[in-house]
């Protein structure tokens, strides 16, 4: 339409339409992020630090995991209240609740994050709060954080990658495993056998 050629909304529209159909876009980003961090070691994303050894990390969820980017106390106690609202009517109804804490990667390696990132550190955060709150509230949880901080410097495998922020398959199939258990544990009908024959490297 004419209004929308005055706005430059066509304009831009076409334009956005154009650079992501592009033939080679995907390659050329590649490219283009590849060389800045060979040349440079930059990181190519507002969102992104790079840390010791090559591990990226995502600055928000390392804002959370330091205790500066908190919920506050009052807002994560009203969360817990609603969560135990919701554990007292599925048991009502002959179910089990269960909370299951995922461990960020930075929690696991603080080690290998950048020394500017590290300061400033708050002894509390949204992850101590849940903690207290499920003993308090008697709300069962398993929290792979401690499980897997306990292990993560014996493990035969990476728990996390050098480069995403979620587990290696090897850190999910633990997680799996121990849920299945659990699982079973409540449930009177039986569950998926789970086998991990071994760990294939890509």
């Amino acid at each position: 339409s004419i209004d929308s050629l005055k706005t430059f909304q066509f304009q831009k529209k076409f334009e956005n339409y154009e650079n992501y159909n592009f033939g080679f876009r995907g390659f050329f980003v590649k490219l283009k992020n590849s060389m800045q961090f060979i040349l440079f070691r930059e990181v190519n994303n507002l969102d992104l630090i790079l840390g010791k050894n090559g591990y990226i990390f995502s600055w928000g969820s390392v804002e959370r995991t330091m205790g500066r980017d908190y919920n506050g106390k009052d807002k994560n106690e009203q969360t817990l209240l609603k969560i135990k609202t919701l554990q007292e009517a599925i048991e009502k109804h002959g179910g089990h609740f269960l909370s299951v804490i995922a461990s960020s990667k930075e929690s696991l390696l603080p080690d290998m994050l950048p020394s500017k990132s590290k300061e400033g550190r708050k002894n509390q955060n949204d992850y101590t709060d849940f903690i207290q709150g499920f003993k308090k509230y008697s709300i069962p949880y398993i929290d792979f954080c401690s499980y897997f901080k306990k292990i993560i410097d014996t493990s035969s495998f990476p728990i996390v990658t050098k480069t995403g922020f979620h587990w290696s398959m090897y850190g999910a199939s633990l997680a799996q495993d121990s849920l299945l258990k659990y699982i079973q544990y409540y449930l009177p009908k039986p569950m998926p056998y789970f086998k991990r024959n071994g760990v294939e490297w890509s």
